[in-house]
């Protein structure tokens, strides 16, 4: 009888185990397929509204630098244009 009782707990625990194994499939699967889609949207949602790089290095006074750098406007345009803009 006893090698019986230890062969019925035996196989009760592994059908316990893949039961289981089983409803952790069934819920972290679409949980986790859903957590990770969420996620994806508000990183997208997030990186849409704020400016690149590029976006943020384009205001007036960095362009304006960056011709009199290149030698696309001389000093004195360059102060004229940046007293013209108020900056």
């Amino acid at each position: 009888m006893g090698g019986y009782l230890s062969k019925a707990i035996k196989g009760a625990g592994k059908a316990l185990d893949k039961g289981v194994k089983a409803t952790d499939n069934l819920i972290d699967g679409p949980v986790t397929d859903g957590v990770n889609k969420a996620t994806s949207k508000v990183s997208k949602n997030i990186a849409g509204n704020m400016p690149s790089q590029e976006q943020q290095q384009d205001d007036p006074l960095t362009v304006l630098k960056r011709r009199y750098a290149n030698g696309e406007i001389t000093r004195e345009e360059f102060l004229e244009m940046k007293k013209d803009l108020g900056l």
